[in-house]
């Protein structure tokens, strides 16, 4: 008391409050801060301290007086009470302050500190890392300042800090501003006064080189005991390792071409240099001595000891001037020539940089520099991703984590650090790589901090990234691109709770790139070798990564290239300038753009659209595979992640079969085809008209994925995925002790089962159900066992043989509606599964109902059981005592020969067309799907899909199979097949992304064509014998009416809209029978050897008449007509049929009716006639004409 009474007594408040905080202030001192030893004298007592405080408070204080307003704190009480980041600076004015919260505003997203009036005052300890200690704790720091000034373990006055709380409560970190204020300082020497001889960098590296020579110390100049001080400029600090336990950093000292390292161990508790030395100071080392470094092909080091001391004696590169708030501004060090090249990088935007070819993706050779800059954006902590200054991008992953987060708005020094040019396209065209030889330094602290975000970016994996960095040796590039992965998971698959996705980008990885290159590190060459060398300088070309897309952002960019990409007139065969009006709505009714994940041939150029939505890198897509919902628009597997979901037509092969185990397993898959079927109602009036958008007046489009499952990743595997997996590892042992487990129960649910065997499956529809109509279908099936009662679902574990009963196979009728439809894609025909029902122990739940009859009738139909929602089924092995199911499949080469009327064949789609209209023999509407096989021959099917889902996958290059489809014969003897309801279509296989080239038909005879069997499209060659008429025609495209003077013939119609239309049958011989052959539109202008003009000419002298028909009278030209002249247009008609007469031609044509009957002909011979039995003549249309 007495203390404090003298205290008060030489330090007077002006005020009873001033007398009150002066007397606070001296119980704080003396609790918290009472004498301690000091190495430099006497320890100041507790009113020495407090008046010093006293004093140094007045000075810095704005006003010059007390700070009454502020509090003292200790360090347990800023812990455990300060939750929201603060700072303080006691000499701040209002100005100031306002100053200071305008400048971090002017960062995006951050807010400023809140401004706390409380005092700091406590010892600063020197150890691993800084330390502010009083008696209630200590607080870890980290300073932008030097801190040379400040005596070990002295108490200091901290004027402006900043305190950054974590989220663990009790821990933080405190950042010194401004340099603390020592409280009694011992008196000190200037600044490199006083120090002894010292070796140059060069002298300590010959001592070093006759070491490691001798094995032993050497004397010379500045030698004492084996001891060595050394003075150089720090061109050097690596980062604190632990490696083995032991903890160290080496530091490197240069002058001119030479350089020595200085190796620093824990042991020498001199650790505390790393925080506090910089490259570009000039330093004075004592106390060193020489080791040789095993690790580093035996070469020999300086190792600092107990004894060692380090004084700054001049910083070559000044620290920047600090403004009115404290904060360094920030700037760029000297640097090398590469730097110069930032201002041309950064002008690259994100399209460009995807857009770059594999030849300019490469890693460049790299330069290291030294840069200063603001850090604007947190990429990621855990990966140490940040950007600088809003264009280059900084990596740190190559080094330990630093003690110390940065956060938006500190400025950082970086040196030797090395410069990549655009490493990854989905990161900043400049990325500063850090290696071990790279220090980075903060020399401003932020001025804000991003408040309720502020540890957004970390994920319960921080950390993983780096350590696979390290473990699996992958290259920049790949890093880069596994955190750029990780960020998108972490957002597409936020549905899965807080779980590292770090592991699932090396998954991903690994997929893509199944060996990725690996790169030997060898850390302490990378630290010390000169010229250096590390992974970063051995990095080589870039592989070209694919780019991650969420589900929700490929629907996305699918749907609006979709639109964008759309050509009305490609859409349209061509001869579309001919068709009327219902042709050519018909023909823009349904359209597909295709475009693949990955482009196979990279010396062919894009395709529609392709450039647009991939930027010329692959494609990857993750999601869960599941079965459609009930409100699915298709009844296919979905891919689905946080965003979104979309239809997947999913094919197997033999490496992966089609199983239920692939349901609810996380998946990635690499290679795949983008589909977007168009359907468009419209209402053009003729083919000017199309660029017209007002007669379209209804458009939609359905968006789905088609993948094989070879091309398909597992990441996270499914319950029944895992077993499948793990069934080929297990002895028949535990298999069998598994199955005694799971008829046991334990606990779990109850259960009963039957194995089937899939057999013939309809394809769903919605049919009559109740009061309403519901997608429906049924599938036949067998039982090959009795139902089995289970304790827990047995999932897909192999067939146990109670389960299988031989030779008593029991047809079934499943029927599947309402929600039970989900199984559809699921269940093909031949394969095992196991229909589960939960919750149940009578197997009469899962025995069928037997059809009645009446007595002494024989039935034969199959027991009918309804399946239920809350019902599974897996897929499961097949069992070996079960029969195989013979497969009735025919070729297209049987259906055209059979007489069957329900047929089932598999073929490759050839064209899609929606036909809409009557003009064909066969009279039918729908969809029209031309299909082919090995052997070339081709044939029609036409699909009913208007009771039925949206059926995807129906494209030309996929092969199809057709189940139960209806064989019929059109009117001219061609065969073709129809759906009923019955009827079932699947895709089997996936082609590419163009339209297959269709095989090459066959060379005929027109003697030998029409013949049971034959092709109904072949190619002939012959010359034209005569032609029989010739007919041209402007014709309404309404009515089909002439149109003529610019109006229609008929008076109703009203049309103003009309198509020219041509038609020529002539006769054809190729030496073996004669043919009719009709040639429409275009083929008539090739026919009759007209060029562009001439045919434009004879539309336009056709206008005003409308119609005009040529009859050559027999095999002769002729220009009368029952003795009267020709119009003078038939005249010209007439001539240019006698140029079809010349040559011979090479035609594709289409049987459209085969002779079946012969005609009595009159054949003149010189002066005899002669009566013969003659086949009637072939009806061909050709589709193709070449003059030979």
């Amino acid at each position: 008391m007495a203390e404090r009474r003298r205290f008060l007594e030489r330090v007077k408040g002006s005020s009873d409050a001033e007398a009150l905080w002066l007397q606070q202030l001296f119980d704080f001192v003396r609790e918290h801060l009472g004498p301690a030893p000091s190495e430099d004298g006497p320890a100041p007592s507790v009113s020495e301290l407090s008046l010093d405080l006293v004093r140094i408070l007045q000075e810095n204080s704005a006003s010059r007086s007390l700070p009454v307003s502020y509090s003292l704190v200790s360090v347990a009480t800023l812990l455990s009470l300060q939750r929201v980041p603060c700072v303080s600076r006691l000499s701040w004015s209002t100005e100031q302050h306002r100053a200071a919260v305008r400048e971090a505003e002017q960062i995006p997203g951050l807010r400023p500190l809140p401004r706390v009036k409380l005092l700091l005052i406590g010892r600063l300890c020197r150890g691993r890392d800084l330390k502010l200690t009083d008696a209630s704790g200590e607080l870890s720091c980290q300073s932008q300042v030097s801190l040379w000034s400040a005596s070990p373990d002295q108490v200091v006055f901290l004027p402006h800090w900043n305190y950054i709380p974590h989220n663990a409560p009790g821990r933080g970190r405190l950042e010194l501003v401004a340099p603390p204020l020592p409280l009694c300082p011992a008196p000190r020497q200037r600044e490199g006064a006083g120090l002894g001889p010292a070796l140059s960098v060069h002298q300590a590296a010959t001592f070093l080189l006759q070491h490691r020579s001798r094995g032993r110390g050497s004397a010379g100049s500045g030698l004492r005991g084996g001891r060595v001080s050394v003075k150089g400029v720090v061109s050097a600090v690596c980062p604190l390792l632990d490696i083995g336990g032991t903890t160290f950093f080496i530091l490197s000292l240069r002058q001119s071409s030479s350089e020595v390292h200085v190796v620093i161990k824990d042991g020498s508790c001199r650790l505390w240099w790393s925080r506090v030395v910089h490259v570009g100071m000039s330093v004075h080392v004592t106390e060193l001595r020489a080791c040789t470094l095993r690790s580093w092909s035996g070469n020999s080091v300086l190792s600092a000891t107990d004894q060692s001391e380090l004084t700054v004696v001049q910083t070559v590169l000044s620290e920047p001037e600090p403004d009115h708030t404290g904060q360094s501004k920030p700037g760029v060090q000297q640097t090398d020539q590469s730097q110069l090249h930032f201002e041309e990088a950064e002008t690259m935007d994100q399209s460009e940089a995807e857009a770059m070819g594999e030849d300019q993706s490469e890693l460049r050779g790299t330069s290291v520099i030294s840069y200063q800059g603001a850090v604007t954006q947190v990429l990621s902590r855990g990966a140490g991703l940040y950007v600088i200054d809003r264009k280059v991008g900084l990596c740190l992953a190559n080094q330990p984590p630093p003690s110390r987060d940065l956060r938006p708005g500190d400025v950082v020094q970086v040196c030797n650090v090395h410069v990549l040019l655009r490493p990854s396209p989905a990161h900043s065209p400049i990325m500063l790589c850090c290696c071990l030889r790279s220090s980075v330094t903060v020399t401003a602290f932020s001025p804000g901090y991003h408040g309720d975000r502020e540890e957004e970016e970390h994920c319960p994996g921080d950390g993983v990234l780096p350590r696979l960095l390290l473990e699996k040796d992958v290259g920049v590039a790949e890093y880069l691109w596994m955190c750029h992965v990780t960020s998108r998971l972490r957002d597409s698959l936020a549905s899965r709770g807080q779980q590292c996705v770090c592991l699932l980008s090396w998954r991903i990885l690994q997929s893509v790139i199944p060996k990725p290159r690996s790169l030997h590190r060898d850390i302490y060459r990378e630290m010390m070798d000169s010229p250096h060398s590390c992974r970063l300088t051995q990095a080589g070309p870039a592989p070209s990564l694919p780019h991650v897309l969420s589900v929700a952002e490929l629907r996305s960019r699918l749907l609006s290239l979709c639109w964008s990409s759309l050509r009305l007139r490609s859409l349209l065969p061509p001869d579309g300038q001919s068709l009327n009006y219902a042709q050519l709505n018909a023909a823009l009714s349904w359209s597909r753009l295709r475009l693949q994940s990955e482009r196979r041939d990279h010396d062919t150029p894009p395709g529609e659209g392709e450039e647009l939505l991939t930027g010329r890198r692959p494609l990857l897509v993750v999601g869960l595979l599941e079965l459609p919902t009930e409100g699915s628009e298709a009844q296919t597997l979905q891919l689905r992640d946080s965003s979104g979901t979309i239809s997947c037509v999913v094919t197997e092969e033999q490496s992966a079969p089609f199983s239920t185990a692939w349901i609810g397993c996380l998946v990635c898959v690499r290679s795949f085809s983008m589909v977007t079927e168009r359907f468009i109602q419209s209402e053009f009036p003729s083919y000017e008209h199309l660029e017209q958008e007002r007669f379209v007046t209804q458009r939609d489009a359905r968006l789905y994925l088609q993948f094989s499952l070879v091309q398909v990743t597992v990441l996270s595997p499914s319950v029944s995925m895992t077993i499948q997996l793990r069934q080929e590892a297990e002895s028949e042992q535990r298999k069998r002790q598994k199955l005694q487990d799971e008829e046991a129960g334990g606990g779990a649910r109850a259960c009963v089962s039957v194995v089937i065997r899939a057999g013939q499956k309809e394809g769903v529809a919605r049919r009559n159900v109740g009061a309403g109509s519901e997608l429906a279908f049924t599938l036949r099936a067998a039982a090959i066992g009795p139902v089995v009662t289970w304790g827990r679902d047995p999932k897909n574990r192999p067939i146990a043989e109670r389960e299988v009963a031989p030779g008593e196979e029991k047809g079934l009728t499943l029927s599947f509606c309402g929600a039970p439809c989900r199984w559809f894609p699921m269940l093909q025909r031949g394969r095992f599964y196991r229909l589960v029902a939960l919750d149940a122990e009578d197997p009469s739940v899962l025995i069928g109902c037997a059809v009645a009859g009446q007595t002494g009738v024989e039935l034969h139909a199959d027991s009918a059981l309804q399946v239920r929602p809350d019902w599974r089924i897996h897929s499961v092995p097949c069992p070996l005592a079960a029969a195989p199911e013979s497969c009735d499949l025919s070729s297209i080469s049987d259906v055209i020969n059979s007489r069957a009327d329900l047929v089932s064949f598999q073929g490759l789609v050839l064209d899609r067309v929606g036909v809409a209209d009557r003009s064909q023999d066969t009279a039918h509407t729908g969809t029209r799907l031309t299909v082919c096989d090995s052997d070339g021959r081709s044939l029609h099917v036409y699909l009913d899909l208007s009771h039925t889902p949206f059926t995807p996958g129906l494209l030309p290059g996929n092969s199809l199979m057709f189940s139960r489809v209806q064989r019929r014969v059109s009117r001219s003897g061609a065969v073709y097949c129809s759906s009923v309801p019955v009827s079932c279509v699947s895709v089997v296989s996936i082609g590419q992304s163009s339209a297959p080239a269709p095989p090459p038909l066959p060379m005929m005879l027109l003697g030998q064509w029409g013949e049971e069997g034959g092709a109904s499209v072949a190619r002939v060659r012959g010359h034209v014998v005569c032609v029989l008429f010739v007919q041209l025609q402007w014709s309404c495209s309404r009515c089909e009416r002439v149109f003529s003077s610019g109006s229609c013939s008929s008076v109703q119609c009203g049309s103003a809209s009309s198509v020219f239309q041509a038609k020529a049958k002539a006769v054809l011989d190729d030496g073996s029978a004669e043919a009719h052959v009709t040639f429409y539109n275009p083929l008539v202008q090739t026919l009759l050897r007209l060029d562009d003009t001439q045919w434009a000419g004879l539309q336009r002298a056709l206008r005003v008449k409308g119609h005009v028909q040529a009859q050559p009278r027999g095999r002769g030209l002729s220009t009368q007509v029952g003795g009267r002249d020709l119009d003078p247009l038939q005249t010209l008609l007439l001539c240019f049929c006698a140029e079809a007469l010349i040559g011979s031609f090479s035609l594709t044509c289409r049987l459209q009716r085969s002779p079946r009957c012969t005609e009595l002909r009159r054949v003149i011979r010189g002066d005899r006639d002669f009566m013969t039995q003659t086949p009637r003549p072939l009806q061909l249309t050709c589709v193709h004409l070449e003059r030979s």
